[in-house]
Formats: C-alpha cells, structure tokens, sequence
C-alpha cells in the first residue's frame, strides 16, 4: 500500500475549490519528504531525516488548515492547529481516537520540532511521521465530502443572498432548496 498514491487520487478527484492549492501543497509536501527519507536512507546525510519531519509538519499544518476551511467554512489563516483541533472536537467532526492522534502528533513531533532548533531526528521516526501525516491527510479528505459540502454551502449562501431562490411558504411546509440548506447544515455538524 502507497499512502502517497493513494492521497494523490484522494487529492485528485477532489473537485476544485478554495482549498485546491492548500491540498496540492500538503501532498508535495508529503512527496518531498519523502525524498529527503529516501536521501537520508543513501547518503551518509543524517540531516535528511530532520528535513523530512519539517515537511511533514507543513503538510500536517496545510491538512488541518484546508479541512477548517471546508468544515468551518472560515478562512484558517490565522487559526492554530490547536484552535482547529479543539473546532473538531467541539463539533464532533472526528472520531475520539483519530483526534487523540491528530493531537498526539501536534504536541510530540511538530511543536518540539518547530520550537527546538537542536532537535533530530532518525531514520524510523522520519518514516513514521511521513506515513501518520499521509495517513491523517488522506482521513481529512474523505472525513469531509468535499465537493458536496462546498456546493451545499455555495448553494446555502446564495439561498440567503439570492431573492429568486426565496419562497414564501410556511415553515411546515419545507421547500426543496430549505431542505438542500438544512442539509448543508448538517452535513457541516455531522462530517
């Protein structure tokens, strides 16, 4: 099993929306780190590995950011992943087990690595960042249904912008685009 294949097929069928270059930015991220295990397994390079655990920190930072922007439907520039990671839990977007990795991650690799600049890292501890980051993007992606929560809330917005999109019926009498809108809603509590 390729976890890059396999999040590069995820990535790719993704349809496009504000979070394609995010996306595409996590997967070479995961792609370059990689490289820099694979350098690192050939070369007499023991710096590789601490390099590949700095992309995978990026494409762990890149993969929670883009699953906010989908799932919260807010810009994450100035969020934290812990913000984020608490977004999910309150909101109960992942299971328990999967947010405990997503946190064991954050507080075990990448915030000792990115705050100690002595810090390195070995070959296997390379290895198990780039295929647990590979992992958690690929569980991002089909966590959050992308394509149909972004157009439910395209469509949820314009249903709130758009008068023609308006009707006028009773609140018991739900109409189609309600219905689609509610859904969206839903679909946002739920994934």
């Amino acid at each position: 099993m390729n976890l890059l294949d396999i999040l590069r097929s995820r990535s790719a069928n993704l349809p496009e929306g504000e979070y394609t270059l995010g996306i595409n930015a996590v997967v070479q991220h995961i792609d370059v780190a990689t490289k820099h295990l694979l350098r690192g397994q050939e070369t007499t390079d023991e710096t590789a590995f601490t390099d590949a655990i700095y992309r995978t920190n990026q494409a762990f930072e890149g993969s929670l950011k883009e699953a906010y922007r989908v799932l919260a439907g807010k810009d994450p520039a100035h969020e934290t992943a812990n913000n984020i990671e608490s977004y999910l839990q309150q909101q109960n977007l992942l299971r328990p087990r999967v947010l405990a990795q997503f946190t064991n991650y954050r507080r075990e690799w990448r915030n000792p690595s990115t705050h100690d600049y002595r810090l390195d890292f070995d070959e296997d501890e390379a290895l198990l960042a780039i295929v647990t980051v590979a992992a958690f993007a690929i569980v991002l992606i089909d966590q959050g249904n992308w394509g149909s929560v972004c157009k439910s809330f395209r469509f949820c917005n314009d249903l709130h912008t758009d008068p023609g999109l308006r009707t006028t019926t009773t609140p018991s009498t739900p109409t189609i685009p309600s219905i689609a809108c509610s859904r969206a809603r839903m679909q946002r509590v739920l994934l």
